[in-house]
């Protein structure tokens, strides 16, 4: 068996020149190269084999490549999803924050608007109100004004008829004017029980009636009712009060019943004070007469300076 020229050019075959030159016959010698050559085989087929695995394993690998990028992209797209809509929810809430607060904006403006508007409206009602204080004050001032010169002169007038009432019962014949008087059947213990003297004028003859004016001397007597007053209440007419305006205070007490109808005088002065009714002289003589003892047989003198004042 003769060597191929490939075995012949291969240098790394030298091994193999030496196995045949050591075999001394021919069989020996193409034993030794066909045992060779089936080596030779062998490792063809394996490296074939191991070629073909290799193949398998880039392509095994190539796929898992493959694979792996697949996952990769489809990992990425599932990122790029979730992250796309957890993007949207957030703009979603940004817009609904975006609108809450546009919202509140508007409500804020319009709440500015409403106070405006209400200050406005405050100051225009302080303003108006205060014109109509201005206008009312005005009025009211020329009422007291018109009402202080009309109770002056109806001051002046009363006046005038009280003296003209005096000096026409000044006049007067004394036995018209002088009363008669009946005693109370009651025992008198002593000269205090003069206080139940009942007066009866005689009786005369039927005389036009008294003008309004011309009474008002005798109204200081005709009191109301004083149980249950108090300091305040509205109880003198007005007539008597500008008639009593023109009385002293001592005048007053004993028309009132005496030093022992102290609350009466009391809440007369109270009310003539409230009117402003009071001259210089009640204020000088009312500490006087507010701390004056009580004086005994009130009725007795009360009827004396009816009579003295009366001129009889």
């Amino acid at each position: 068996m003769d060597l191929t020229h490939e075995e012949i050019t291969n240098g790394n075959h030298s091994d193999l020149y030496l196995s045949i030159l050591l075999k001394n016959t021919p069989e020996e010698k193409t034993a030794v190269l066909r045992e060779y050559r089936k080596r030779i085989s062998d490792s063809k087929k394996a490296d074939q084999a191991l070629s073909l695995q290799n193949e398998d394993v880039l392509t095994a690998v190539k796929n898992l490549v493959d694979s792996s990028n697949e996952m990769q992209i489809s990992l990425s797209l599932e990122i790029e999803n979730i992250l796309l809509s957890e993007l949207e929810a957030c703009q979603q809430v940004i817009d609904k924050q975006r609108l809450s607060i546009s919202n509140l904006e508007k409500q804020l403006i319009q709440k500015r608007e409403n106070e405006k508007s209400v200050v406005q409206s405050v100051r225009k009602f302080k303003e108006d109100n205060q014109k109509e204080l201005t206008k009312i004050a005005a009025a009211h001032q020329e009422e007291i004004t018109r009402l202080s010169a009309s109770h002056q002169e109806e001051i002046t007038r009363l006046s005038d008829s009280y003296q003209e009432e005096i000096r026409k019962l000044s006049d007067t014949p004394q036995k018209e004017s002088i009363p008669s008087f009946v005693l109370d059947p009651s025992p008198l213990e002593d000269e205090q029980s003069i206080e139940s003297i009942i007066f009866e004028e005689e009786p005369k003859k039927e005389e036009p009636a008294a003008k309004p004016e011309q009474d008002l001397y005798y109204k200081l007597s005709a009191w109301p009712d004083f149980n249950n007053l108090t300091k305040g209440d509205k109880i003198i007419p007005l007539a008597t009060r500008l008639m009593a305006q023109q009385m002293s205070f001592k005048q007053m007490e004993h028309f009132l019943g005496g030093p022992t109808q102290k609350p009466r005088l009391l809440l007369f002065i109270d009310e003539l004070s409230a009117t402003g009714l009071l001259t210089t002289t009640h204020t000088k003589e009312q500490s006087a007469v507010i701390n004056e003892k009580p004086e005994t047989n009130n009725r007795l003198q009360l009827f004396k300076r009816i009579r003295s004042s009366l001129g009889i």
